[in-house]
């Protein structure tokens, strides 16, 4: 079986933290025998410009045209709509974007590239419900992106804080994103740390920590929090839950399938009163244990897309 993935979400010195998801899910599927080459569009975000998408188009037919590829994986609507003209080759769209939930012109591409692909794979619960009733006989799959549990795995907390020369005395509070990205609330916690924190916690910030040293700051963390107003999935409450550090989540993407009991941690609304009782009843960990799932893990979810892809060749 040959695959093209067209993706404009991939790791790079830019944007290290931008499409690792999509990486290792190639990367596993590639360890099942599959042949998968991609196609990166760099994006703004990963340190390229909109011309990257003219020479995209272009490079995506001649290949297309030529090659032995028989399903084009695109991991983004605008790739969906570079190789829409594209009818001779299977088509697999997977739903990454939460934008979807804002409405506007990126949930009308989203739709069109939802209707027109031979099979769908949503990463989000909700979404997959709406479109699994909306068209019965798709092929639609609800698979969220599996989680390496080769990287994100308990560690003992104080040789963790050790790694990132932190102090092992102290309690930590772990924010993963960029605080300068509005859609990740991070002023609702800033807030908390200036009139209610009183020195109990120090928070760890992200937006430029490597991937490499994402596994360290989870476990160095009592509690991971992640606050934005809107998720597809939630890539990083599967990994913290993965080191066995319990998540404290508003309700978006799939949180509240992965944050199914206390000790995994709590769902909460956006606000500072629901935050602060949230981080005073953080459970405590007696043991150091993976709390996720094995169904979240890479191997298993590479699994079902790969089987989704037979499903795509037989229909």
């Amino acid at each position: 079986m040959n695959i093209l993935t067209i993706t404009n979400m991939w790791p790079s010195e830019a944007s290290p933290w931008l499409g690792t998801f999509v990486k290792q899910q190639v990367s596993s599927i590639k360890e099942t025998g599959i042949d998968n080459e991609v196609i990166n569009i760099r994006s703004k975000k990963s340190g390229g410009n909109n011309f990257s998408y003219i020479i995209a188009f272009f490079k995506i037919f001649i290949i297309a045209f030529r090659s032995k590829y028989q399903i084009i994986h695109l991991q983004h609507w605008i790739c969906w709509l570079l190789c829409s003209g594209i009818f001779w080759k299977k088509k697999v769209y997977t739903v990454h974007e939460g934008e979807f939930f804002l409405g506007g012109y990126r949930k009308f591409f989203i739709s069109l590239a939802i209707k027109y692909c031979d099979a769908v794979i949503f990463v989000n619960h909700k979404m997959y419900q709406i479109y699994k009733k909306k068209y019965p006989s798709k092929l639609i799959r609800f698979i969220p992106c599996g989680v390496d549990t080769k990287a994100f795995s308990p560690q003992n907390s104080t040789k963790a804080k050790k790694h990132l020369s932190l102090d092992s005395n102290s309690r930590y509070l772990f924010f993963p994103a960029s605080p300068n990205r509005l859609e990740k609330n991070a002023q609702l916690l800033q807030q908390w740390d200036e009139e209610l924190n009183d020195k109990r916690y120090k928070i760890l910030w992200g937006g430029s920590i490597s991937y490499q040293d994402m596994p360290h700051y989870m476990n160095a963390c009592d509690v991971l929090i992640t606050l934005s107003h809107y998720e597809s999935d939630g890539m990083v409450v599967k990994e913290s839950l993965a080191c066995g550090k319990p998540v404290i989540s508003t309700d978006v993407g799939n949180s509240r399938r992965y944050i199914s009991s206390s000790n995994k941690g709590k769902i909460i609304e956006p606000n500072l009163s629901a935050l602060n009782q949230a981080i005073n009843q953080i459970p405590t960990q007696n043991t150091v244990a993976s709390l996720l799932e094995s169904e979240y893990k890479l191997n298993c979810t590479a699994e079902k897309v790969v089987h989704l892809y037979r499903e795509v060749l037989i229909k």
